[in-house]
C-alpha cells in the first residue's frame, strides 16, 4: 500500500513548549465535556524537529479519539515526556473504552472506524489515526499503542532527537 507523503516545513521546537501551547488551546475546546488533561514532563527541554502544523494535527488527533472513545463521567487524558539517551518518547493516556486486539491490528488503516457500543454514536471519517501514522512515518518517527478493552488507551511516539 503507498503511503501519502506530506510536505514538512521541519524547525526545531521545545517539545514540551509546543504541547502545553497545544493543550491550552485544546482543552478550551473541550471546556464543558468534563475532560482532565494532566501534562508531565521530565524537567528536562526535548528539543525536536518537527513541523509545528502537522505534529498539533496529530496529537490533536489522538485527543479527540480519546475524548471520543471514553464513556466515564469524567474522562482523564495525561500527557507525559520521557527523555531517554537518544530519543522523547510522547506518551497519551486515555481513561477510555480501550480496544481489543482486533481493533489495535487496523486502527491506522484508512476509513477504519471503531464502532462500538457507546453512549453516544461517534462522528468522523476514520482519517484521524491514518494521518496521525502518515505524520509519524514522514517524520521518521515511531507509535506503538497498548490499549485493553474497558481499560483505555495509551500511545507512544517514539521521536529521536538531535545528536
Amino acid at each position: 500500500a503507498a503511503t501519502e507523503k506530506l510536505e514538512l516545513k521541519v524547525t526545531t521546537v521545545n517539545l514540551d513548549e509546543l504541547i502545553a501551547e497545544i493543550l491550552a488551546a485544546y482543552s478550551l475546546s473541550t471546556m464543558n465535556k468534563s475532560v482532565t488533561f494532566t501534562f508531565n514532563n521530565n524537567g528536562a527541554p526535548a528539543m525536536i524537529e518537527t513541523d509545528t502544523f502537522h505534529f498539533t494535527t496529530l496529537l490533536q488527533n489522538i485527543l479527540d479519539n480519546g475524548v471520543k472513545y471514553n464513556d466515564q463521567l469524567q474522562k482523564e487524558i495525561g500527557i507525559t515526556t520521557l527523555l531517554e539517551k537518544d530519543s522523547v518518547d510522547l506518551i497519551i493516556r486515555d481513561n477510555g473504552i480501550g480496544m481489543n486486539e482486533d481493533t489495535l491490528q487496523h486502527i491506522f488503516e484508512k476509513f477504519y472506524r471503531h464502532q462500538p457500543r457507546l453512549s453516544r454514536p461517534t462522528k468522523g471519517l476514520g482519517l484521524g489515526l491514518y494521518y496521525v501514522k502518515q505524520c509519524i512515518d514522514t517524520h521518521g518517527w515511531k507509535i506503538r499503542v497498548n490499549s485493553e478493552h474497558g481499560a483505555g488507551s495509551t500511545f507512544i511516539i517514539t521521536i529521536p532527537l538531535n545528536t
